[in-house]
């Protein structure tokens, strides 16, 4: 073996690897759990900062992960530690760094028992205004310098998941804010404002991060005179993640812009709890761009950024510099020149006192790891939102790979009220979500020693001092299902005075935006729904209430107000759902004949099954509709969403012939027109006549969101189904002409088997001639393809005609002609074809032996026919022309 490929060889041996022998992982967890299991394996040589990638998205280095399993494992260098080479010194560097890139500089001071007394030097650079974090700097793997300087220029406005495009004029604003979640990045100040019509005052604004609601910065502004107001965090930065920022006003004036499509993620907020919504709001926030680099200067070097590098000297070296000790830089931004110039550090040695003005470019190499043995997987920190597939990989092996399923278990969303008056028996209510049908059972303990158990998500308790209280929420499905949910949430009781002053306030708003809501849609239908929410009557209670609460002399006033107010569920919001479609669903089993035939008054022989496909084939062949359907909800603080009507608009035409009907599955008592379209009573359904070529517009609604069926139909009577001509057919397997039975009336009966022979006939004699067209075209041209000379092709088949007279085998003929430089394909054709088998396309008609046949019987008819000269028996094909 050469000595490279020993190397080589060799090489492998000790190379770096990673070998997973089994893993063993949980496939079934709880909502938001953390994958659990173990990975054995053996990890020969790798790079410490090799990542690991997990299919949330994430990633962690392998040494990380190591260290946070607590496991031994080797290194190379023992301490695990990066390794640096310096090169290139200079007492003026610069470096050309790009997006998301790290570079490394770093000084080097050499002697015994050093000791760092300061650190100074200058950097520059040349970025501009930027949105993303421009320059970080990393100090001897601890301490890290950022760019925090900020322009005056704000980017543009962030609406979080609100279209400006699709805003349109909504709800009142209020005292119960309306907010919006957006995500920002580390900040110095930010714009926050919201886009509203009409009203006056000014509008208080909030943003604050979304696990503490109710903290954070706040600020104010007259719409009239600015569109927003200025919050930053005095002499800090604004830390990035996920907040809401709200809108609210004390004396309710503005309207807000607000939308409903695509994703949402704003919300409502009452003063006792959040309610989900199923719409956005048009609040923006504006974040500030970086300053450029002129903003660039000395840097400030205090006592801490001495102390790690003495301590990052100790640790890393023990204090033997003797081969100089290397204090290392990471570099970090954004595309940029950075320079790095006026360098001075002094320190101590045994032998005195010393300057250094030089800084170095550094190489970095990473630790090598050796493993061997079971690594925890929840470590990993994967958690569970969803059924699916999840694993973690590493350098293209996986550490584990499992599709995952969920127990179906009760998720709590929120319990509310959260600020109930003392005092005073308030309903609490916990919006829980469960996919499975058990009964729930729901365990309340409500923080001041009393507890309670029901299986509705409601129950009654009063507390009876002011004060925090920490109410916990068990839901604990009934049955075989043992798995539940516990929630906590704060409560902090309130005054009678002041429950009934927020209770009025969120009523009175909650009533408006529902009205302001309800006069969003239709006006044929909107009396309608406020009568059907009881709107008029919630608002004349609510100014009975106001009026009490005025008059009230004592805390038992104030507590007949509040159970009052607790009374009156009023809805928080009303919303729509829209769908529109451009046709009829076609579905069989909604196809009901009666009310065609109780219209129609005609005389029908079949069922709807007879009728069905028939009338949806004519459906989709004549009738043009564009279908616009709105199922309209009603929102509750303390209960479910609940379904209200379903609003449907057609516009329909029917192009067939004579009238047709529009039939709607549901009686007409029930359903509720915009206009007189016509409609009449057929049984349980409801039919509308249709005129040839009139476009016809249908408005109506229904109470609930239960779903039902439309078709439309023309007389039966243009229908030929099999129980109108089975009088004609006897079903006796005869074909008995004399009771007019034939094909097309008794086809079970009266077979057309004479045509289908004259079918088939012909069909195969088409068949055989071109079948027999395309097996000579094959023949003929695949051969001239192989073969461009024909004496080539005579010669070949006498040599292989002669060997196998030598009693050579096929085989070996093949491979001696293969040795000669012939083409594997054209030796299988010679030996097929000097065999006498087939060479082209299976020959259903012998074309070979008819053509024979034909030579054959010419051959006798020509007189004189001189005798071929025979072949010599020495003939050498071995010739310069055809080599063999």
């Amino acid at each position: 073996m050469k000595s490279w490929l020993m190397f080589l060889f060799l090489l492998s041996f000790v190379s770096a690897s990673v070998d997973v022998h089994n893993y063993s992982v949980e496939s079934m967890y709880s909502p938001f759990d953390k994958i659990t299991g173990s990975v054995n394996l053996t990890i020969v040589g790798e790079d410490s900062n090799e990542k690991i990638f997990l299919s949330n998205g994430s990633e962690i280095m392998l040494g990380d992960f190591l260290e946070r399993s607590g496991s031994e494992f080797d290194c190379s260098p023992t301490d695990c530690l990066t390794g640096y080479s310096s090169v290139s010194p200079e007492t003026n560097k610069t470096i050309s760094l790009q997006l998301s890139q790290e570079q490394y500089l770093g000084f080097v001071l050499t002697g015994n028992n050093i000791v760092l007394n300061s650190i100074d030097f200058k950097v520059a650079s040349d970025f501009g205004e930027e949105y993303q974090l421009p320059l970080v700097v990393e100090f001897f793997e601890d301490k890290q310098w950022k760019f925090e300087e900020f322009s005056d220029n704000f980017l543009g406005r962030d609406w979080g998941c609100f279209d400006p495009t699709s805003g349109s004029a909504g709800s009142l604003i209020g005292p119960s804010p309306y907010c919006e979640r957006v995500t920002i990045r580390d900040n110095g100040k930010l714009w926050i404002g919201a886009d509203v019509v009409d009203g006056e005052g000014e509008l208080d604004m909030t943003i604050s991060p979304v696990d503490e609601f109710g903290g954070g910065w706040s600020c104010s502004f007259d719409p009239s005179v600015d569109y927003g107001c200025e919050v930053a965090e005095l002499g800090d930065v604004i830390s990035g993640g996920d907040y809401n920022v709200c809108v609210g006003a004390s004396v309710p004036t503005y309207n807000i812009y607000e939308e409903s499509v695509g994703d949402n993620c704003g919300f409502f907020s009452g003063v006792s709890n959040s309610v989900p919504s199923v719409k956005d709001y048009a609040i923006f926030v504006q974040e500030i761009k970086y300053a450029n680099a002129s903003f660039v200067s000395d840097l400030t070097f205090d006592e801490e950024y001495i102390e790690s590098a003495n301590a990052y000297i100790s640790e890393r070296y023990d204090g033997d510099c003797s081969e100089g000790c290397i204090l290392p830089l990471k570099i970090s931004g954004v595309s940029q020149n950075f320079n790095i110039y006026d360098v001075a550090l002094s320190y101590n040695d045994n032998t005195g006192y010393h300057l250094n003005d030089l800084v170095y470019g550094l190489d970095t190499s990473p630790a090598k790891i050796d493993f061997d043995g079971t690594l925890d997987l929840s470590l990993l920190g994967i958690g569970v939102p969803k059924a699916g597939e999840y694993f973690a990989s590493f350098l293209g092996e996986d550490l584990f790979r499992e599709n995952i399923t969920l127990f179906t278990v009760p998720i709590i969303h929120s319990v509310s009220p959260l600020n109930p008056s003392v005092g005073v028996s308030v309903s609490f209510y916990a919006d829980v979500d469960f996919e499975g049908n058990a009964t729930l059972n729901y365990k309340w303990d409500f923080g001041d020693g009393k507890k309670a158990q029901t299986n509705v998500p409601s129950v009654l308790h009063m507390y009876n001092d002011l004060g925090n209280y920490t109410l916990s929420l068990e839901v604990i499905p009934g049955g075989d299902l043992t798995l539940g949910s516990v929630g906590n949430f704060n409560v902090e009781t309130i005054s009678p005075e002041a429950a009934v002053i927020d209770g009025l306030l969120s009523k009175e708003t909650f009533l408006t935006n529902a009205r302001s809501e309800i006069e969003g849609f239709s006006a044929w239908y909107v009396n309608d729904l406020l009568e059907l929410l009881n709107i008029v009557n919630f608002e004349k209670e609510l100014a009975r209430l106001q009026k009490e609460y005025d008059d009230s002399f004592d805390t038992q006033d104030l507590v007949t107000v509040m159970n009052g107010l607790y009374a009156l569920d009023v809805p928080v919001g009303v919303f729509g759902k829209s769908f529109e479609s451009s046709f009829l669903i076609p579905d069989a089993q909604g196809i009901d004949i009666n009310p065609v035939v109780a219209i129609s008054g005609e005389d029908v022989s079949g069922a709807s099954e007879d009728y069905a496909n028939s009338i949806l084939a004519w459906q989709e062949e004549n009738v043009d509709v564009s279908v616009q359907l709105r199922h309209i909800f009603g929102s509750y603080l303390d209960k479910e969403d609940v379904d209200i009507l379903s609003a449907y608009t057609f516009d329909i035409t029917s192009r067939g012939e004579g009238e047709s009907y529009f039939v709607i599955g549901m009686p007409l008592n029930e359903l509720h027109f915009n206009s007189d379209v016509g409609a009449k009573e057929a049984g349980s359904s409801t039919v509308i006549v249709l005129d040839k070529g009139v476009k016809k517009t249908i408005e109506f609604y229904y109470m609930g969101v239960e779903s039902t069926s439309f078709f439309v139909s023309p007389k039966l009577s243009s229908f030929v189904i099999e129980a109108d001509i089975v009088g004609s057919c006897n079903f006796n397997r005869f074909c008995e002409k004399s009771l007019g039975e034939d094909s097309n009336s008794c086809r079970s009966d009266c077979k057309p088997v004479k045509k289908a022979i004259w079918f088939f006939i012909i069909g195969l004699i088409v068949f055989l001639a071109v079948y027999t067209g395309l097996q000579i075209w094959y023949k003929k041209h695949y051969e001239a393809y192989l073969f461009k000379d024909n004496l080539e092709m005579y010669n070949l088949l006498m040599y292989v005609t002669n060997a196998r007279t030598r009693g050579l085998k096929d085989k070996k003929i093949s491979s001696e002609l293969k040795s000669k430089g012939w083409s594997s394909e054209k030796v299988n054709y010679i030996i097929r074809k000097s065999a006498g088998k087939s060479v082209g396309m299976i020959e259903i008609i012998p074309i070979e032996f008819i053509s024979s046949l034909l030579r054959k019987r010419k051959a006798k008819n020509i007189k004189g026919a001189t005798t071929p000269v025979p072949q010599q028996n020495n003939a050498n094909i071995n010739k310069s022309r055809v080599q063999v």
